[in-house]
C-alpha cells in the first residue's frame, strides 16, 4: 500500500514510461513478443505505483489516496497467445468500480504492426467501448500527450509534448478507422502509455462502470478466443482503513480463482492458472 499525492502524478506518469524503457532496453531482440514485452509494463506499474514519493504534509485527504495493486498472469497453454492488460480500478470511497483494457501490438523490424487487424479491432471494440491499443515499439517514436488535457496537476506542456517512446498508446476508437495503426499513429500522433493510463484508467475518466470487472473481462475472454488477459488490479481510497477490510475483486495469492474458474465453467473451457506478478 502507498500515498499518491496528486501533485505527484505528473512524475508518477513520467517514471512509468522511464522504468519501461530502462527495462526494455534489456531486451535482447531476439526475445522481444507482446506478451514478454506487456508483462514488463505490468511489472513497471507495479514497481512505480508502489514507490514512496518525496513525503510532504498532507493538508487535506483530498490532496492524495492510498493505492494497493495486484497483478495476475496467466499460465500454461495461454501463456504465450497475447499480450493484452486489464485494468481494473476500484474506488472504495465511491463505491465505484471500474474497468480497461490494452491490447496489445507489437512493432515490425519494417516499422508495420503485422498483429493489428482493423475487423478484430473494430469487434473488440464494440463490446470493450473504452479499449486502448498499446503499441510496443521496436524503436523510439513520436509522442504527443495531450497538451491542452490540464488532467494532471502541475502539468508541464514542454516535458510531454512531441518526445519520443518505446510504448505508445491509442484509442481503439480512433485506430479502428484505419487499415494500418502506422497509419492511424501518423494522422494522430499517440499518448505515451505512462500518460495515457494515469489520466485515463488510474484517474478514471475512460474506464467502463456499465458492468462488473467479471462481466466485462467474460466479453472479452469470449470476444479474444480464450486469451484471458493479464489483470491488474488497483484499489484506491482516502481511507487507510478502507483498504483492510477490501476483499479482492478477482483473485487473490492462494486464492482458488473462484471468478476465473466459475468463468471457464460456464463457457465449458479449461480453467488456466493464475499466478501473482511480483
Amino acid at each position: 500500500m502507498n500515498w499518491i499525492p496528486l501533485s505527484k502524478l505528473a512524475e508518477i506518469a513520467k517514471d512509468i514510461n522511464t522504468v519501461y524503457a530502462a527495462k526494455r532496453n534489456y531486451i535482447e531482440d531476439v526475445d522481444i513478443s507482446e506478451d514478454l514485452l506487456s508483462i514488463e509494463l505490468v511489472k513497471t506499474i507495479r514497481e512505480v505505483l508502489l514507490t514512496q514519493r518525496a513525503k510532504q504534509e498532507i493538508t487535506k485527504m483530498s490532496d492524495g489516496f492510498h493505492l494497493s495493486v495486484q497483478a495476475y498472469k496467466a499460465t500454461g497453454a495461454l501463456e504465450r497467445k497475447h499480450g493484452d492488460v486489464a485494468i481494473v480500478v476500484s474506488d472504495n470511497d465511491r463505491r465505484i468500480v471500474g474497468t480497461g483494457f490494452y491490447e496489445a501490438k507489437l512493432q515490425s523490424l519494417d516499422g508495420g504492426y503485422p498483429a493489428f487487424n482493423m475487423r478484430q479491432i473494430q469487434k473488440l471494440e464494440s463490446s470493450t467501448p473504452r479499449l486502448a491499443i498499446v503499441m510496443h515499439e521496436r524503436r523510439e517514436s513520436h509522442i504527443c500527450d495531450d497538451p491542452f488535457d490540464w488532467t494532471l496537476p502541475e502539468y508541464d506542456k514542454k516535458d510531454y509534448h512531441d518526445n519520443l517512446s518505446l510504448c505508445r498508446a491509442l484509442p481503439a476508437s480512433w485506430a479502428r478507422k484505419f487499415g494500418r495503426l502506422s497509419d492511424a499513429a501518423w494522422q494522430r500522433r499517440p499518448f505515451s502509455f505512462g500518460y495515457h493510463f494515469v489520466t485515463r484508467y488510474l484517474m478514471g475518466s475512460d474506464l467502463d462502470y456499465s458492468r462488473s470487472p467479471a462481466k466485462a473481462i467474460a466479453r472479452w475472454v469470449r470476444k479474444t478466443k480464450r486469451a484471458s488477459p493479464v489483470v491488474v488490479e488497483i484499489t484506491i481510497s482516502k481511507s487507510h482503513e478502507s483498504h483492510l477490510f477490501n476483499e479482492p475483486l478477482l483473485i487473490s495469492p492462494g486464492s482458488s480463482q473462484i471468478f476465473i474458474g466459475q468463468l471457464e465453467k460456464d463457457e465449458k473451457w479449461a480453467q488456466p492458472e493464475f499466478v501473482p506478478i511480483v
